[in-house]
């Protein structure tokens, strides 16, 4: 979902701007997070990110996990993979279904704003459709 600026700025203008930039560092912050906090990554069920102990008297202290400069770049390599299966799904969804994006901006120009009832009309029932599709 976060890719979809950046794929629909490739497909509609064949440009990149800056306008994707809080959708792609929200998307790398969860990418980052499934490889390196939760083990959603072909790098195992293992926790990468900081460590937070209680001490026996209450104090709490958090402990920077340090990881090898070969182990960095495989966790960056597995976060890039996230980001990159994200746009190329973001791409090809908004290929398939360019009328909708078509009819959606559309209505952004007329109206600037679309409440999420009214976009979930303009939809209709797409959003079945591509649950069921994957």
């Amino acid at each position: 979902m976060t890719m979809g600026g950046r794929a629909a700025e490739q497909l509609i203008f064949k440009e990149m701007t800056s306008g994707a930039a809080n959708d792609i560092g929200q998307a790398t912050r969860i990418a980052r997070y499934m490889v390196m906090e939760f083990g959603m990554s072909d790098l195992g069920p293992i926790n990468f990110g900081p460590h937070m102990d209680i001490t026996e008297w209450g104090k709490q202290y958090m402990e920077q996990n340090t990881v090898s400069q070969e182990m960095q770049g495989k966790i960056d390599a597995e976060v890039k993979k996230f980001l990159d299966e994200g746009y190329r799904k973001a791409c090809d969804l908004l290929r398939k279904h360019k009328g909708k994006l078509d009819e959606v901006a559309a209505e952004l120009v007329k109206r600037e704003t679309l409440e999420g009832d009214d976009f979930a009309s303009l939809m209709g029932g797409l959003k079945t459709r591509i649950q069921g599709s994957n």
